[in-house]
């Protein structure tokens, strides 16, 4: 059985992986994702499509719905990241495809979704931004996300109802 991570797990592992790469207080994705061996591209997905990760013996890769706004391609690569970390078996080759609303938001993505918001709104941070703005649409500018994400992830830190 594969392991099971809670948000507190989540949290702690992207903690973890913003000091070891020394991501500092914004996190740039695409620079992550190339200390991991990932080359990160933009293609033409059917809208149905956020994006893929892959790795095989010649390619290590990462894709984005070349239609999506800056903020949602953000968050795409770092949700594509943590299936890197999370459900990354070494010895085997990877292929995850993103679909959005497709009825399939498994434990899988439960876990890539919330570790892509740990990356990119840490607690602590996430904590002085709120304080100091109060404001969903700030917030999420400040931290680079979409209003959607913010608002998940401020509900989920407990900042809002």
């Amino acid at each position: 059985m594969n392991r099971q991570y809670s948000i507190p797990d989540l949290e702690k592992i992207a903690e973890i992986v913003i000091k070891e790469f020394g991501c500092g207080d914004d996190v740039d994705v695409i620079q992550l994702a190339n200390q991991l061996g990932f080359e990160v591209y933009q293609t033409d997905f059917a809208d149905d499509i956020a994006g893929k990760v892959e790795r095989n013996s010649t390619n290590s890769r990462i894709f984005v719905n070349r239609s999506d706004i800056p903020a949602r391609k953000r968050f795409t690569v770092a949700h594509e990241i943590g299936h890197i970390i999370l459900h990354n078996d070494i010895s085997k080759d990877i292929d995850f495809v993103d679909y959005r609303n497709n009825g399939k938001y498994d434990q899988r993505e439960f876990e890539a979704d919330n570790f892509a918001a740990a990356l990119l709104m840490p607690r602590e941070k996430s904590k002085k931004v709120w304080n100091e703005y109060h404001d969903i649409d700030d917030f999420a500018v400040v931290m680079g996300v979409s209003k959607r994400a913010a608002a998940i992830r401020l509900s989920n830190l407990g900042l809002i109802s």
